[in-house]
């Protein structure tokens, strides 16, 4: 199978969803809903959310949707995660200074 930079084994879909957000330079609507979301999260709690609450914030139903998500955010530079660190989602200053994060979906 395929695998990361790291040599750790990924999906055919995570791999595939990776894929695409190389290809692209903006965020799908539901990426964009995901990044509102994480934005507002983090201003209300002052850390990032678990994926079980963007699961559940989002109205996923499972949480490899949101893996995702957050993997082509993180592609796509909006988003930085912390290497095994819980709640360690946080925006870019691409995505705070683009207005991308905001709530409203175009």
């Amino acid at each position: 199978g395929k695998r990361n930079m790291t040599g750790e084994k990924i999906s055919k879909q995570k791999s595939r969803a990776l894929a695409t957000a190389a290809g692209r330079t903006n965020p799908t609507k539901a990426e964009h809903r995901d990044l509102g979301f994480i934005s507002e999260f983090i201003s209300q709690h002052g850390y990032g959310p678990s994926y079980r609450e963007i699961m559940r914030g989002c109205g996923y139903s499972t949480l490899s949707v949101v893996s995702l998500h957050v993997d082509a955010l993180i592609k796509l530079g909006l988003l930085t995660k912390k290497e095994r660190g819980a709640r360690s989602l946080s925006l870019t200053k691409s995505a705070e200074g683009s207005g991308v994060a905001s709530k409203e979906v175009r």
